[in-house]
């Protein structure tokens, strides 16, 4: 889900123009994006963790929830960068 946010959110920073430029020149957009890419990131390492963990017998209830944490954090990023077309249906975001 993170993934397909950070493609979507990629493509409309690219396509929506706002000041005459693609929003993803703005500097806001592309901080955006950036921590989008770091949580992402992050969440996945988390995942690897908890697998290695629970593949050793081991509990992953901390580690899975930090997982989620940062991959839904990014994903509001994603909302962000749609501004209030991220509240609407007509968006996959």
């Amino acid at each position: 889900m993170g993934r397909a946010a950070l493609k979507d959110s990629i493509r409309y920073a690219q396509e929506r123009e706002s000041f005459g430029q693609p929003i993803w020149k703005h500097q806001s957009i592309g901080n955006y994006l950036a921590n989008m890419v770091t949580k992402l990131t992050a969440a996945r390492q988390l995942v690897l963790y908890a697998a290695r963990r629970l593949d050793s017998g081991e509990r992953t209830d901390t580690e899975a929830g930090m997982a989620k944490l940062f991959a839904s954090e990014a994903a509001l990023d994603a909302v962000r960068i749609h501004g209030g077309y991220g509240y609407s249906t007509e968006f996959d975001v």
